[in-house]
């Protein structure tokens, strides 16, 4: 087993019957409520038995304003013979969040 997000989230997502492929972003959340994107050099540098609670958030059902990352924003299209202008919208609001406090 290696020792990087993809394995971690899929580990989770066995252990609580979640599909993997439907957790859209794993969070560490510090104590002064701070949020912050995990990574494989975060998990690489968790102890082993290190005690970890965990937050799993709907996003479908999430009233609050997600921030959007970068692949998620909008992409303006122009089209130079009609001289149209498309917005074409990539929004991923469907799946689950993690949010680890340790």
């Amino acid at each position: 087993m290696q020792r990087t997000l993809k394995d971690f989230t899929n580990s989770i997502a066995s252990k609580w019957n979640l599909e993997p492929t439907k957790i859209m972003r794993t969070l560490h959340v510090l104590e002064r409520g701070l949020q912050v994107e995990m990574d494989d050099d975060v998990i690489r540098e968790l102890a082993e038995g290190q005690d970890i609670i965990m937050e799993i958030a709907d996003l479908r059902n999430s009233g609050q304003s997600q921030p959007k990352s970068e692949w998620e924003m909008s992409v303006d299209v122009t089209v130079d013979s009609d001289n149209i202008s498309a917005t074409q919208n990539a929004v991923h609001t469907e799946g689950y969040e993690l949010r680890l406090m340790f």
